[in-house]
């Protein structure tokens, strides 16, 4: 009788191709679907280089990372269901010895709101993770039937008439918008831009998104223009010296936050983070932080070896703050304490950990 593996073939459905596939990522792989697009928009603890680095023998520059990856997702069609021609690189940032890859998605050359491809890599090109919130099968007219001089006489009709004279277009595009409606996504091609006045007025500059074939107005919400940062503060319920001792919610320090499509944010000594949003996230990407007990000096792990994540939401210009608490608290102890021991170490011996692949930090499970 042949024994399971550890692989669960049903969870891909028998496909033998996507079984082999998957594998290739390594043994611990694992793979998430989305419940809207039916496609995985997740698979974690990759172990795997795209074949044209040869295992990490031919350098990953700055020249040939985009090529690289491509190919990867092109490797790996069978799995991703993606199109790697319909995505363009848009961000490539080295932080910490990672590398951090965007690709925004396209249709017929037309950018997809909040559509992208997210990799993180070693620093020699082993990809680690997988991250896409990717739409599949779209299937629109790409040539507007509405002007872009209609759609913005249409969004400014929603103005009170002393402020709808004083409106002007600005940062217009066209774009797939998809909308999720009663459970099903819609694909539309819209205008997307911003109606403010000439001198900058915070509570009537607004984005629009203006369907390009009959002029509905799709959807609308207050502008965050460039200069506009996210901060917050991240604290964990911790026991101060003995697991006996009453609970105490203190910062964390040298916490790593990940802002979708921006990057890393590490908290200071108070817990607090903050990160500039650039204009393009605006479009691209979701407003989300990413909380995970991961910093530059201390990463806590399960016992099965998962990261501790939580993923929160926040709108530009605001506040987004995580408290970590558990019933069992260990893994929170543990990481504010193992930063706490580094802190006294730089200031009394003047030492800092490094671990044996030259990087800072300790793992921890």
């Amino acid at each position: 009788m042949k024994k399971n593996s550890k692989k669960n073939p049903e969870m891909f459905k028998g496909n033998k191709k996507v079984i082999k596939s998957i594998l290739s990522f390594g043994q611990k792989a694992r793979l998430t679907d989305s419940s809207f697009t039916k496609i995985p928009n997740r698979v974690l603890e990759i172990d795997s280089y795209p074949s044209i680095l040869k295992k990490g023998k031919v350098p990953l520059t700055k020249e040939n990372l985009e090529a690289a990856f491509k190919e990867f997702i092109k490797e790996h069609k069978t799995t991703f269901k993606v199109d790697a021609e319909n995505l363009k690189l848009i961000s490539a940032k080295n932080i910490n010895k990672k590398w951090h890859i965007k690709y925004a998605q396209y249709y017929k050359g037309i950018p997809v709101y909040d559509a992208c491809v997210s990799l993180e890599t070693s620093q020699d090109g082993k990809v680690h993770s997988y991250l896409t919130n990717y739409l599949p099968d779209i299937k629109v007219n790409t040539k507007p039937v509405v002007k872009l001089s209609e759609a913005v006489s249409i969004a400014t009709k929603t103005y009170p008439k002393k402020y709808s004279e004083k409106m002007i277009d600005k940062d217009s595009t066209l774009i797939i918008y998809p909308e999720i409606k009663d459970g099903e996504i819609l694909h539309h091609l819209a205008w997307m831009f911003i109606l403010s006045e000439e001198q900058t007025n915070p509570e009537t500059e607004k984005y629009f998104i203006v369907d390009a074939l009959d002029g509905k107005i799709i959807s609308s919400y207050t502008a965050n223009f460039p200069g506009a940062t996210v901060s917050g503060t991240v604290r964990g319920e911790i026991y101060p010296t003995n697991p006996t001792d009453t609970v105490s919610t203190m910062p964390l320090q040298h916490n790593t936050v990940e802002i979708l499509g921006v990057g890393n944010s590490t908290t200071n000594q108070s817990g607090v983070f903050s990160a500039h949003i650039p204009w393009w996230v605006e479009i691209f990407f979701p407003h989300q932080a990413i909380f995970r007990l991961e910093g530059p000096y201390a990463r806590v792990r399960d016992n099965n070896g998962n990261d501790y994540v939580v993923n929160r939401n926040y709108n530009p210009g605001g506040t987004c703050n995580q408290t970590w608490t558990d019933t069992d608290r260990d893994h929170i102890n543990l990481f504010y304490h193992m930063n706490l021991y580094h802190d006294w170490l730089l200031s009394e011996l003047g030492y800092s950990w490094v671990n044996l692949d030259g990087t800072t930090g300790l793992m921890l499970k």
